[in-house]
């Protein structure tokens, strides 16, 4: 697949619409300037190449400050086509201020548009922007990167093309399951040595097998015994409480009878009831009472007439002298004189109410107190009788008291039968204990020596992964590397250059090795440790991974030309590596180092190689030197004003 029309609008230098046919064949990309035929710097040359670039994988050219920077000054818009040999159109717009658009129109298929588009783009032509930029574009100044580029940016760079990064990841993966397994390693066999160093102090399950079956058979035995002998204390313990019970018993009978005796001596010792003095009948002492209320009244009616006692003779009434006061008067005398008799009467009256009711209270407190005592009487009589009664039912048991000894419950005979017992169940049980423990310690060795083992079977398994995924990576790396080497040196044969290449992929260090390649087991860092700790295997160099183009003989020329054969051999063995229908390599200026005559000889002989024995079926060659135009069988000239340039084929 080659390009077979180029379309520019308004890109960079070339103001205004462009259009060039193109076919298979090497192109020279040469420049002049109106008026001057020897000045072809900053004429467009270079913008060309980047039109190309911009197109297939939106790569803005040098220099440009955004993603305006490729319209040409004062304009609007700008457009970049490609019309390729199978009939694609590429195109990609933009109106300044805006997003650039992205179109691809592939033969008998709906147009793609942006993401879509560009991924059409890589799939067809089998190069992703990465891939091509590196194999396919040989920028100015650049043949002899793959000489003396930094070996770690040629290595990321081949690594690519080779495609070791899902190896890689693959062996980082195992090689970190490798670490996590060595830690696992590690932790077991520091775990397995705290079990075995436990089991040891816990002691040997067999001898503390044969411990307690002694100490089940003892035990056995001295049940028997204690089980006797808790037969014995139990009815020891009853006979106690039935000495128990009976000495109650016996100290109750003595209470009752000692109080019955006082209960007994209380009422032979006590007095009979009083006798109740004589009372006045109740009609007796109302009569009394009536007569001492007639006499009172009888006084004061009489007090009442003597009140005349100060009589002066004259009439209440006439206001005169009184004809018979003198009898007046001594009548008077006469009625204060019955008046104290009735008085007299009264109060002797009142004496005898008074006697009368003393009388009738010191009865009733007699009589009250008769009755409580006859209450107390009875109440004596029948706590005496209940007495009697519960003495009676105690007496048997007071006078067996009386005949059975204190008995020994607990006998020392039996006790230190029961004790043995105990201790020999104690002793039983710290030793099923230490039994069981034991077995546990013995089982945790087990378990920790078979996860130790299932951890270095496993880290032997990731390392034996690591260890085949490295060497089919460097195999393949090698075999790719050699590939490209060997190509390299055929095209530089087949250009008649007297030069050739030697590419490695990998070399030894000064350092030893990070870990042992027997085993996979880490090195300490010391350099003076010369083998592998756990299998004794050799301590090798530690390999490092660096993509080496040396030319020889060496020189600066020798360098460009090794590397643009290095580089096109590369872009050979992607092409067939991808099966990418892709054929157009654009070269920058890339032999400066050269002179004219082995520059141009040089560039177009390697091109030509490479279209006859590989595929690529075109190129284009910046040139800057006007005594190498003529060598190109096809020629795309830049002419320019100074300001806008233009487009023909020659």
């Amino acid at each position: 697949m080659h390009i077979d029309r180029i379309t520019l609008l308004n890109w960079g230098p070339f103001r205004g619409g462009h259009t060039i046919e193109l076919g298979p064949g090497v192109y020279g990309v040469v420049a002049r300037l109106d008026g001057d035929s020897q000045r072809s710097n900053w004429l467009g040359k270079s913008w060309f190449l980047g039109a190309i670039r911009f197109a297939l994988h939106g790569r803005l050219p040098p220099g440009c400050p955004d993603a305006d920077g490729w319209i040409t000054h004062g304009e609007d818009k700008g457009l970049v086509m490609l019309e390729l040999s199978d009939g694609t159109i590429v195109r990609r717009t933009r109106e300044r201020g805006k997003s650039t658009q992205l179109e691809v129109t592939v033969p008998d298929r709906e147009a793609a548009k942006q993401k879509t588009a560009q991924d059409v783009l890589d799939e067809l032509l089998g190069l992703d922007r990465e891939d091509f930029e590196a194999a396919m574009v040989v920028a100015q100044k650049q043949a002899d990167r793959m000489v003396t580029d930094d070996p770690a940016d040629r290595t990321k760079l081949v690594d690519g093309w080779i495609g070791l990064a899902p190896l890689r990841a693959a062996e980082s993966h195992a090689t970190d399951q490798r670490a996590d397994w060595r830690d696992q390693i590690e932790t077991a066999e520091r775990e397995l040595a705290h079990a075995v160093e436990r089991a040891e102090e816990a002691g040997d399950p067999k001898a503390l097998e044969t411990e307690v079956d002694e100490l089940t058979s003892e035990l056995g035995l001295a049940q028997e015994r204690a089980g006797e002998a808790q037969v014995r204390m139990t009815e020891a313990r009853e006979k106690a409480a039935e000495h128990a019970r009976l000495t109650a018993a016996a100290d109750e009978f003595d209470r009752t009878a000692e109080r019955g005796r006082e209960v007994r001596a209380a009422l032979e010792g006590a007095e009979g009831p009083e006798e109740v003095p004589a009372t006045p009948a109740e009609e007796d002492v109302a009569s009394i009472v009536a007569e001492v209320g007639q006499t009172e009244a009888r006084a004061q009616e009489l007090r009442t007439l003597v009140h005349g006692d100060g009589f002066d003779g004259t009439c209440p009434v006439t206001c005169e002298g009184c004809p018979v006061a003198d009898e007046i008067r001594a009548k008077g005398r006469e009625m204060a004189v019955q008046a104290d008799e009735a008085e007299n009467a009264a109060r002797e009256a009142d004496q005898q109410w008074a006697v009368a009711k003393w009388a009738q209270k010191e009865t009733a407190l007699v009589v009250r107190a008769n009755e409580r005592l006859e209450v107390v009487r009875e109440k004596d009589e029948a706590e005496l009788e209940r007495l009697t009664a519960r003495a009676r039912e105690l007496r048997p048991d007071a006078e067996a008291h009386a005949e059975v000894g204190r008995p020994d419950p607990e006998g020392d005979g039996e006790m230190h039968a029961v004790a043995e017992a105990s201790r020999l169940s104690e002793q039983l049980d710290a030793a099923t204990f230490r039994l069981r423990k034991a077995s546990e310690e013995r089982d945790l060795v087990e378990q920790v020596r078979g996860e130790l083992e299932d951890a270095q079977r496993w880290a032997r398994a990731w390392h034996e992964a690591a260890s085949v995924v490295r060497r089919a990576r460097r195999a393949i790396a090698a075999q790719s590397m050699g590939q490209i080497e060997a190509g390299a040196n055929e095209l530089l044969v087949e250009a008649g250059v007297d030069l050739s290449v030697e590419v490695s992929w990998e070399r030894p260090t000064k350092k030893l090795a990070d870990a042992c390649v027997g085993c996979g087991r880490p090195h300490p860092r010391s350099q003076a440790v010369k083998q592998c700790e756990a299998c004794g295997a050799a301590r090798g160099p530690k390999m490092e991974e660096r993509l080496d183009v040396v030319p020889v003989p060496r020189s600066g020329a020798a360098d460009d030309v090794a590397g643009l054969g290095v580089q096109l051999s590369a872009a050979a063995w992607l092409k067939r590596r991808r099966g990418a229908a892709w054929a157009t390599v654009l070269v920058d200026e890339a032999l400066a180092a050269c002179d004219a005559d082995n520059s141009s000889r040089l560039t177009t002989a390697l091109l030509s190689v490479l279209r006859q024995r590989h595929g690529f079926e075109q190129a284009f060659i910046v040139t800057h030197r006007a005594e190498q135009q003529d060598r190109f069988p096809a020629r795309i000239l830049i002419r320019s004003n100074g300001t806008d340039s233009r487009l023909e084929v020659c």
